[in-house]
């Protein structure tokens, strides 16, 4: 998550927004795991794990997963490693 920080603070002007989506199936558990680690960023809760309909939408196959979506919302990387990140954002974002 700090690699992710530091990336929003670089390239946060340019429009990268980390998002979480927090797929767990007990509310209580998603809020836990939320209030013990803070993010900078939008969290979501969608229940249903990998039936959810973000998941199906996106094509999540596993957890934690990392998608790289455009402004329009269309998926360009859909294995993206954090170490693979910044690369990534130079590329969209030039």
């Amino acid at each position: 998550m700090k690699e992710l920080k530091r990336l929003q603070a670089k390239f946060g002007s340019a429009g990268f927004t980390p998002l979480g989506v927090n797929l767990d199936g007990d509310k209580n558990a998603a809020t836990n795991f939320l209030k013990q680690n803070r993010h900078p960023w939008p969290q979501l809760y969608e229940p249903g794990g990998l039936d959810s309909r973000l998941a199906n939408e996106f094509g999540v196959l596993t957890l934690p997963t990392m998608l790289l979506v455009d402004q329009g919302g269309k998926v360009v990387n859909r294995s993206v490693h954090v170490s693979e990140l910044e690369d990534e954002l130079e590329k969209i974002l030039r």
